[in-house]
């Protein structure tokens, strides 16, 4: 049997056994935490850009949605200018051959016209600076 003396020094053993047990895993703990706090930002991080992402694409899809509508909007009236007006059927443009009418071509502008073309008496045809006019 071991005496008290015996006791009390493998106790003291055991004790710094455990210390240096705790000592070694002290600083591995910290690790672990900040670990698993880093783990927790980039949770956080990738939940908000999720969400962002989500956001975008609602938008994007409304846009479409509005862009849609916008075109559908200009088919429509497009149809309803040529069920108006058959001469502005694009597949087919006409001019008359003899212009009878003062005819000016602003700055900035091009103009074409099918040819041959008379222009018609007393009838002044005006090309301001940087327009053109092209008769093919």
């Amino acid at each position: 049997m071991a005496t008290i003396e015996e006791l009390q020094t493998t106790v003291e053993a055991l004790h710094d056994e455990v210390q240096e047990l705790v000592d070694l895993v002290t600083p591995r703990r910290a690790l672990l935490d900040s670990a698993a706090a880093l783990a927790g930002q980039q949770v956080d991080l990738a939940t908000e850009q999720a969400q962002e992402s989500a956001q975008s694409a609602a938008a994007a899809q409304a846009s479409a949605a509005l862009a849609d509508a916008a075109r559908a909007g200009a088919d429509a009236a497009w149809t309803a200018a040529l069920a108006a007006n058959p001469d502005l059927n694009p597949s087919v443009r006409m001019n008359p051959s003899t212009i009878t009418d003062d005819l000016t071509v602003p700055t900035g502008y091009n103009a074409y016209s099918a040819g041959p073309l008379t222009v018609g008496e007393d009838v002044d045809v005006t090309l301001e600076d940087h327009s053109n006019w092209s008769i093919l």
